[in-house]
């Protein structure tokens, strides 16, 4: 069964299971109370589900191809603040150029020596994307 990348007009996204984008859109329905900006099918998604101590589940995306393409699609004004951070001041010490890397907390961790001028960026691309399908 395929999966679809609904973006919603609040910024936030919802990846949907169904056999056609129109039985994807009438599903999101029953979950967000956004409406809809755009829907797509995905090519690359690949996702772990993690069992934390407390019982609740982490969803972490394994595959770079994955955020790629969200940031392609669903979020390009968000990847191009971040690729202006990463471009400014090369990547981080801990990534791998030969490992895939996971994008979770540790993988995100060096962002937190970002200084105040990339942080601003990503947080105004953020606002800017929440906006974008606001009208």
């Amino acid at each position: 069964m395929p999966l679809f990348a609904l973006r919603l007009r609040d910024g936030n996204c919802l990846v949907i299971a169904a056999d056609t984008e129109s039985e994807a859109l009438n599903r999101a329905h029953t979950f967000s109370r956004s409406a809809i900006a755009s829907c797509r099918p995905i090519q690359d998604f690949i996702a772990e589900f993690t069992l934390s101590d407390d019982g609740d589940l982490k969803c972490v995306l394994q595959e770079g191809a994955t955020v790629r393409e969200f940031y392609d699609h669903e979020y390009p004004m968000l990847a191009a603040a971040v690729n202006q951070s990463y471009a400014d001041f090369d990547s981080s010490v801990t990534d791998s150029r030969t490992d895939a890397i996971r994008f979770d907390d540790e993988a995100r961790a060096h962002r937190s020596n970002w200084g105040q001028r990339d942080r601003e960026i990503v947080t105004f691309a953020v606002q800017q994307e929440r906006q974008r399908f606001s009208n």
